[in-house]
């Protein structure tokens, strides 16, 4: 009867642990949250994740069992057997959760080490650790890609923007260029709830934290930035680009198609800084 009780007793503990554990889980939806080396995690729900230890897609289903965090991975892999469903699960040791963070102990999950590994792995809300962004003053990117040409886009302080695109024309020699693409260039002002957003979008994209050189693999896109804010003038050339700093990447490239930047009928050129 008291191994009975006993048994009882230890299953409500456990049943308890992993409820208070998946509620606290629970607690840190919807916010994006970084490691020191920017990887990224966010619960989209009770049981979908977004992140980038995952092994194969960025979204994958999870799950809160004692003090391991799993994640479920569903892919097709095709070998000389032909193309299947491999599913697998990855473990996560749990050291804390707590309201704007997520600790856990990286089990080597892929078999491998990367040079980049981070052992313990501290997940922090990005709204704690963005970087103040109110002294703002000048942007410039400069984008080239041997497949689509060239983009070089400029921000100033004052919502001023200036963008040049000149893309890889069709031709005999280029077959697979756009045969509407044709250079472009114009200037432009952001509205005041754009220029709001943009330096938001800065302040999380962790610019102090874009290495002077990027590594980049054969016949990879560039990305070169130049970011002045206050005294700090950062630099950073070459093509790889973690979450964060891709996120700006993607809010410059396209924003000829910003609802919220007003283009200016003269072809006025703010290349100088301010």
């Amino acid at each position: 009867m008291l191994r009975v009780f006993i048994l009882i007793f230890f299953f409500f503990l456990t049943t308890l642990a992993n409820g208070q554990g998946f509620n606290r889980v629970q607690d840190l939806s919807n916010m994006t949250l970084v490691s020191k080396k920017l990887e990224y995690l966010k619960i989209l729900n009770d049981t979908t994740l977004w992140s980038s230890i995952n092994s194969d897609k960025d979204t994958a289903l999870f799950f809160l069992r004692n003090d391991t965090f799993y994640i479920r991975q569903k892919y097709l892999q095709t070998d000389q057997t032909g193309t299947k469903w491999i599913e697998r699960l990855y473990g996560y040791k749990v050291i804390k959760i707590a309201p704007d963070s997520l600790t856990l102990k990286n089990k080597y999950p892929f078999g491998y080490k990367p040079d980049d590994w981070e052992d313990t792995l501290v997940f922090v809300n990005i709204e704690q650790i963005k970087e103040p962004v109110a002294d703002f003053r000048f942007l410039k990117l400069e984008y080239s890609s041997p497949w689509t040409g060239e983009r070089n886009i400029t921000v100033d302080s004052l919502g001023r923007v200036n963008f040049v695109d000149n893309p890889i024309q069709y031709s005999i020699n280029n077959p697979t260029a756009d045969k509407n693409a044709k250079p472009r260039s114009f200037s432009g002002q952001l509205t005041m709830k754009e220029l709001i957003n943009f330096k938001n979008l800065l302040s999380k994209s962790l610019p102090s934290r874009l290495p002077l050189k990027r590594g980049c693999p054969m016949d990879g896109s560039t990305s070169n930035f130049e970011i002045q804010i206050g005294t700090k003038n950062i630099v950073s050339t070459g093509c790889d680009l973690s979450w964060t700093h891709a996120s700006l990447l993607e809010y410059l490239f396209d924003i000829d198609q910003n609802k919220g930047l007003v283009k200016s009928q003269s072809k006025t050129n703010y290349s100088q800084k301010y």
